[in-house]
């Protein structure tokens, strides 16, 4: 809720004009009104928080007697695991122009070995053996950028 001044305002940790209430510990992220607008959302990692507006400022439509003062330190844990595709075999990433994670490298005409999810060597096409059975993937003319 925002007073309408027809100016910029400014808001700070100090203001006093203007009601405003510290309503997480630690920050957040994605803020989200309820469509009433009397409820807001945010996650921090992997939990979801919620803030019923009515219990934090006395001028809110419905506002509770009582008002929470202290941020939130906690919400609901919303994350979850999943088992990942982890492929089996070799693969031979070969012909691209990589640009790797060590200052001003970059390789050309490339050979990325990768064997399952990892990175098992990456070299120049000459100074890497591709071994038998591997499959082989051009991707000539292909920029690939490694962290």
């Amino acid at each position: 809720v925002f007073p309408k001044t027809g100016q910029a305002v400014t808001i700070g940790p100090n203001t006093s004009e203007y009601p405003i209430k510290k309503i997480s510990r630690d920050a957040g992220t994605y803020p989200n009104w309820s469509a009433d607008s009397k409820t807001l959302y945010w996650s921090l990692g992997p939990e979801l928080f919620t803030r019923d507006l009515t219990n934090t400022f006395k001028f809110v439509e419905g506002a509770k007697d009582s008002i929470q003062e202290k941020p939130d330190t906690s919400g609901v844990n919303i994350s979850f695991s999943s088992l990942t595709d982890i492929p089996s075999g070799l693969i031979a990433l070969t012909g691209a122009t990589v640009i790797t994670s060590k200052s001003d490298e970059v390789i050309s005409n490339a050979t990325i070995l990768v064997e399952r999810n990892r990175i098992k060597a990456i070299g120049s096409s000459s100074s890497i053996t591709i071994p038998a059975g591997a499959k082989k993937i051009d991707v000539t003319g292909k920029y690939i950028m490694l962290e």
